[in-house]
Parts: structure tokens; C-alpha cells; sequence
């Protein structure tokens, strides 16, 4: 009966693109089931994961939340192309801790560092890390390169923080980006919980989480003016 069917109508002329159906909303007979609820936020996450891992690119940068006084969220380069863990282990890289799910999508990645001084400015170290990819907010940052006349750093950085911009490889987080990355590192929260089964074996009772950056017991030390 739909004016539009023409539109609608699949080849075989006996259904179309604009089906639907009315349905009985009844209440479940054993009321709320948490393993239920459980499996569909591991659902959602792995279908983040999939929809970040679409846009990675090795050699691009990628931004991801985490939970620290001292950062908003972390930066990383794509050292590798993007994959699913084949197991459930702990991985160990440069002394670091990396906590990984089978078939959750991940990335072999290198940490940047803020710079001392600043809240949009960040430098490559040779940190490598793994990036579960349910975590990343953004995949496909576009970066802008630090230039002492295209694109200086604030004065008030400080003399120091510009000598160390000038001798590491380091970038700017665009406005946009940067509002982007704490919204949606935000949004991210809902989603925060631990697989089932995830540190069976593990020796851990301590609920998934992202490592802590190698720099980030340090970071309530660095001087507290921002540019």
C-alpha cells in the first residue's frame, strides 16, 4: 500500500528496502539478565574496535581515552597495520604491560609525550605500546608539525620547552581535535567494563584498563602554566 513501492521493491518484487512490522513488547520471563547486558557492551566494543581499525593508517596518529590527572587523553603513531588478538594474554614491550582480549581489535603503536608547558603540543618518543582500538576516539588525527616561524609554540612555553620542541619531532593538536578527543573520551565511560573471563589466568583481579604512560608519574611536577 506504500505510494513509494516502486522505490522500495527488491528484485523479487515480493519485499522491499521499507519493511517493517508491528511487534508485542512483553516483559523477559526472568526479569534483568546482567550476562545479557554484558554481552551486548562486548558487542559494542568490538564493533568499535572493527569501525576504528577502518580508519588506521601505519605512520598516521591516532588519539584514545584514558583515565589520568594528567592527560585527557594520549596520542599514538601507527607503527603497524591493525589486527585481532589472536588470544587472550598480556603482552610485554620495552618493560610495558599491554592487557589484551582474543578477537579484540588492536594496533602495535609509539606513545607521543606532552610537552612541558602546553595543552595541545606533543613530541615522539620511542615508547611502543598496544592500542586496544575499542579505546581510540580518533584514528586519523590530522597533526600540524611544530615550525619556529609557520607554527611556533606560545612565548610563554617557556625557553626550554621550545629548545625541546626543536630537537624532538613534535606536533600540535588542532582546537577541533583536541574538543573532539575530551568529548568523546567522555562519551567512551559508558562503555567501561571488563570482559567476561578477561583475567582468568591473568593473576590479576584489577578491573581492564589502559597502561599508565611512561612519563605520567612525573606529570604533576611539570610546571602548571599553560600556554
Amino acid at each position: 500500500m506504500c505510494d513509494y513501492w516502486p522505490v522500495f521493491a527488491k528484485e523479487d518484487s515480493q519485499s522491499g528496502y521499507n519493511d517493517w512490522e508491528v511487534v508485542d513488547i512483553v516483559p523477559a520471563p526472568k526479569g534483568f539478565d546482567e550476562d545479557d547486558a554484558l554481552d551486548s557492551k562486548e558487542d559494542s566494543m568490538d564493533t568499535i574496535g572493527w569501525r576504528i581499525s577502518q580508519g588506521i593508517v601505519k605512520g598516521g596518529f591516532g588519539g584514545y581515552a584514558v583515565e589520568h590527572d594528567g592527560y585527557d587523553y594520549y596520542i599514538v603513531q601507527w607503527d603497524s597495520e591493525p589486527k585481532k588478538a589472536e588470544k587472550t594474554e598480556v603482552i610485554v614491550i620495552d618493560g610495558e604491560e599491554f592487557l589484551v582480549t582474543e578477537g579484540g581489535w588492536i594496533c602495535y603503536s609509539r606513545w607521543l609525550d606532552k610537552l612541558p608547558n602546553t595543552t595541545k603540543w606533543w613530541y615522539q618518543t620511542d615508547q611502543r605500546c598496544v592500542v586496544r582500538l575499542q579505546v581510540v576516539c580518533d584514528p586519523s588525527l590530522a597533526l600540524v608539525a611544530y615550525h619556529k616561524i609557520t607554527n611556533p609554540l606560545h612565548i610563554n612555553a617557556g625557553p626550554k620547552t621550545i629548545q625541546s620542541a626543536e630537537e624532538n619531532e613534535t606536533w600540535q593538536v588542532p582546537e577541533e581535535s583536541h574538543d573532539f578527543l575530551i568529548e568523546e573520551a567522555n562519551s567512551r565511560a559508558v562503555f567501561d567494563f571488563t570482559y567476561e573471563g578477561f583475567n582468568e589466568g591473568e593473576g590479576s583481579d584489577e578491573e581492564e584498563g589502559e597502561p599508565t604512560h611512561e612519563n605520567d608519574e612525573d606529570s604533576e611536577d611539570k610546571d602548571e602554566n599553560e600556554e
